[in-house]
């Protein structure tokens, strides 16, 4: 059995198992261009540090940094340092860098912070002017149709009530919200896109299984529920039931 902390570690692992190629391919351009070719790579609140790990190895040249607040993800995160990839248990506001960073990522980290003002102006300073900001988080129109799931209603529900404490405004979406608090503390917008997956393959499937049994875990413990568990079990063996899960990007550069 799983304590809710290895199932939040199992969620953070099968997001980037879902998204990391898919991401790869919509920023690499990025990494790989513009003045100054990325070299240094800061993960602002990156969770187990899985994401990050794989950047590293793709492109073992980096310096990687992540950090990370919760001391209890941050020890998964803390087993995958290796050279040039470091991660630093502190909150945000306690990290300054001594240079500045050609890349930061907040990935799925956004919705969660406190005072998104105070986070854009910290933010400015762990940057040179060429450097880029990627920001990833869940695309809310999207998921917001999981309400009118006929295979998933539990699950639904249940998803919903986790994301509704983040949201921080009822009139516009994370995604809008971030583009506008962006673009007043003098970040310009490089790239908007929006990406999802479905369970359109085998190996899909069962990844999206592993994933929703994941979040239940983190959110109930284990072992799940048994009607939970009956209902995810009855959607995995559906093949006709399918099930899409949405994130956006934004890619933002400084102002000149």
């Amino acid at each position: 059995m799983q304590t809710k902390e290895q199932c939040f570690d199992s969620m953070l692992t099968l997001t980037a198992d879902l998204f990391f190629s898919i991401e790869n391919d919509l920023f690499k351009p990025y990494y790989e261009s513009g003045p100054n070719e990325v070299k240094s790579v800061l993960d602002v609140g990156c969770g187990n540090g899985t994401y990050l790990s794989r950047l590293s190895d793709q492109f073992p040249m980096w310096r990687c940094t992540g950090i990370e607040m919760d001391d209890r993800i941050f020890r998964y995160a803390q087993l995958k340092a290796a050279d040039h990839l470091t991660f630093i248990h502190t909150p945000y506001e306690n990290y300054q860098s001594a240079e500045p960073f050609d890349c930061v990522i907040i990935r799925l980290a956004a919705a969660h912070l406190q005072d998104r003002t105070h986070f854009m102006h910290w933010l400015r300073h762990q940057l040179h002017p060429h450097s880029i900001v990627i920001l990833i988080d869940v695309e809310e129109s999207l998921q917001l149709s999981l309400k009118q799931s006929e295979n998933l209603p539990l699950f639904s529900e249940l998803y919903q009530t986790m994301r509704k404490p983040l949201r921080a405004s009822r009139l516009l979406s994370l995604k809008d919200s971030l583009l506008l608090e962006s673009e007043f503390a003098g970040f310009n917008p490089l790239k908007a896109v929006s990406y999802s997956i479905n369970a359109d393959s085998t190996k899909t499937r069962k990844q999206m299984y592993d994933y929703m049994q994941a979040v239940t875990g983190a959110y109930y413990g284990s072992p799940l529920p048994p009607k939970r568990q009956a209902e995810l079990n009855e959607w995995y063996n559906n093949e006709a039931a399918s099930f899409e899960v949405g994130l956006f990007g934004l890619v933002l550069g400084l102002k000149a």
